[in-house]
């Protein structure tokens, strides 16, 4: 469990909100580029992440026995069912006869008969196994929700570390990296870092991508016309990092652009230009 918040730096609130997904696109960027020189927030995203682990496996996961919906279903088919009794013409007489107050027991109100008590009893016992059905149900739907909902912890965890790993890179010698953004001055949607052979693109804020529709493509951007580099998909709203156009003989641009085009392949001129950056020297 975590201990009390550390006073020192005020980043602290968004490290945790960083691993809670609860920051907006461009409060994410900055934190994944603060936190690589802050132990302060890199210990916070440790301790919220130990909670969320925590919290992930602490309902226990108990499946239903499968006799269960057996035992309901013969208990109704068993039971027989009694119809109500008729109801009284509705046409009364001129004068109404006069009725015979009911017999008590001594100490309480009489009882109805046997014949009308008996179907409420089976009612009431079929409610209650279909209830212990319905229940049973619930608790095997929660186990397995709880174990999909762990599965995607897990799954954002492990991408986070790994963006902050790549953001974590941005300031060694011989690394470029460009902040890519819809149109000047607003919060970027993406950063590229070109490291030796190595580029990778990673999104925070693109909306997902069909992938039976179309893709995104990474172009680089120079003196002369725009060069496609290679495909990548978005499925979440923070995603990657994507390896585009990596090899021996990669080659750095003074500018990346983004597009979002029909189909899957690399078009010769982009169409749909979604965000663009400069490198940062």
């Amino acid at each position: 469990m975590t201990g009390p918040a550390r006073p020192g730096c005020p980043r602290v609130e968004q490290a945790v909100g960083l691993v809670l997904h609860t920051l907006e696109p461009d409060e994410e960027l900055e934190v994944l580029a603060h936190l690589p020189g802050c132990p302060e927030c890199i210990a916070a995203v440790g301790d919220a992440e130990a909670v969320l682990s925590t919290l992930g496996t602490s309902v226990e996961q108990v499946d239903p026995p499968a006799r269960l919906r057996d035992a309901v279903l013969d208990a109704a088919a068993s039971t027989p069912q009694v119809a109500p009794p008729p109801r009284p013409a509705s046409t009364p007489p001129l004068r109404a006869p006069r009725r015979e107050p009911a017999p008590t027991r001594p100490g309480g109100p009489s009882r109805p008969p046997a014949a009308h008590r008996a179907p409420r009893r089976r009612t009431r016992t079929l409610l209650a196994a279909a209830l212990a059905l319905i229940v049973a149900a619930g608790i095997g739907g929660l186990a397995a929700r709880t174990v999909q909902l762990q599965n995607q912890r897990d799954a954002q965890i492990q991408q986070t570390q790994t963006i902050v790993d790549m953001v974590a890179q941005f300031d060694r010698p011989g690394v470029q990296h460009a902040w890519l953004a819809a149109a000047p001055g607003q919060n970027p949607v993406a950063a590229v870092m070109v490291d030796g052979a190595t580029r990778a693109v990673v999104t925070v804020g693109l909306p997902a991508n069909s992938t039976a529709d179309d893709t995104y493509v990474l172009w680089g951007m120079g003196d002369g016309d725009p060069r496609a580099l290679g495909t990548f998909d978005v499925g979440a709203a923070q995603s990657g990092p994507h390896d585009i156009g990596s090899g021996a003989s990669a080659v750095t641009y003074a500018g990346y652009a983004i597009s979002l085009e029909p189909g899957r392949g690399l078009p010769a001129v982009p169409t749909k230009v979604v965000a663009t950056g400069q490198v940062e020297i």
